[in-house]
């Protein structure tokens, strides 16, 4: 149990806290992430319209407060764009938001429509890691995921033109969608979902990693963040603390070759009580030879006070399977994503 509780401490660092403190933690393996930038994408911190009850003709301007937080990254966010439709989401319409002399307040208009219009919107933004904020389409989203209807391309990772991770373990695009009950992903690798093998050691893992980004957790993160070395902010921490962080991190783990250490290929993993819990029901899943479709039930990643979840997608490799000394490494991650289970919407009068 304690190793399984140090691997999971290990997440808190490597995927939400701070890229140094992973490397100095021994128990977190070395791989192909080390090239990866900051961990903290923009905040979607509010959003207003102008006027508050449109009417008819009049053009609508959408303002938001984006930014990256000084005191967590040095990433600032570079781009910020409007997405409206006025076909309750069958299409959508792009405006590129305007930093306004404020730098923290971007500005759009929706143009003007006619009466009894539905304008349905929500916003994305993009800092200089390329670590992206969206908030959700809102609407339906169709299951199987067949089409991107209702989903949000977070993860956009052109094939590099020379060959760092493996194909099979290249991750190259994700969507996240959410319709008030269930979180929806669509996650792409360069080749294909594979096992791996098992002579030699090399069996492969698929991982979709999400912090549920409550206010008790960012007040601990910016505990962490004060703490110094990785021992000394672990050490500031109470086991209180711990525990309530570890609860709100969220697993979910695609390993072919799992059940033979007799456990599930296919689960959602977190910690509760100093002890994994492994979920097999609370979601559902599609695979096909380059994509896996997932759709997780939100009950099953707790209460969620904030409406956001910090997002990362990462491949890997287990390459011994000795309980006693386990080993892997990280193969590739994805950048950072800051989902907020929210949109927007208006009726012209």
């Amino acid at each position: 149990m304690k190793k399984s509780f140090l691997i999971l401490l290990a997440f808190v660092f490597l995927f939400f806290v701070d890229k140094t403190w992973a490397f100095d933690l021994p128990f977190v393996p070395k791989g192909g992430y080390s090239n990866i930038g900051q961990y903290t994408p923009p905040s979607i911190v509010s959003v207003s319209i102008s006027p508050n009850l449109p009417q008819e003709g009049m053009p609508v301007e959408v303002s938001a407060v984006i930014f990256n937080n000084p005191k967590e990254t040095d990433d600032f966010t570079t781009s910020a764009i409007l997405h409206y439709s006025l076909d309750k989401g069958k299409s959508w319409q792009e405006l590129e938001m305007e930093q306004d002399e404020d730098e923290n307040l971007w500005r759009a208009t929706i143009p003007g429509q006619p009466k009894g219009a539905y304008v349905l919107y929500y916003l994305s933004a993009l800092d200089t890691s390329n670590n992206v904020a969206s908030e959700t389409p809102g609407g339906e989203v169709p299951w199987p995921l067949t089409e991107e209807k209702g989903l949000v391309k977070v993860v956009d990772d052109p094939d590099d033109k020379e060959k760092v991770v493996a194909d099979d373990l290249d991750i190259r695009s994700a969507y996240i969608g959410y319709d008030g009950e269930n979180i929806y992903i669509r996650w792409e690798v360069e080749g294909a979902f594979t096992a791996g093998t098992l002579t030699p050691t090399y069996a492969h893992i698929y991982a979709l990693g999400m912090l549920n980004l409550d206010k008790e957790v960012e007040r601990i993160i910016e505990k962490l963040r004060e703490g110094g070395s990785a021992e000394e902010a672990v050490k500031s921490l109470s086991k209180k603390e711990i525990e309530h962080s570890l609860k709100k991190i969220y697993a979910f783990v695609y390993a072919p070759h799992a059940q033979i250490a007799n456990y599930p290929s296919v689960a959602l993993i977190h910690m509760e009580g100093g002890r994994p819990i492994i979920d097999t029901e609370g979601f559902s899943y599609e695979l096909s030879e380059h994509s896996l479709c997932v759709k997780i039930n939100s009950s099953s990643i707790g209460k969620n006070l904030s409406g956001l979840l910090r997002v990362v997608f990462a491949t890997g490799v287990v390459t011994s399977i000795d309980i006693s000394s386990p080993a892997g490494m990280v193969a590739d991650v994805s950048n950072f994503v800051n989902f907020y289970l929210r949109y927007h919407d208006y009726t012209v009068r």
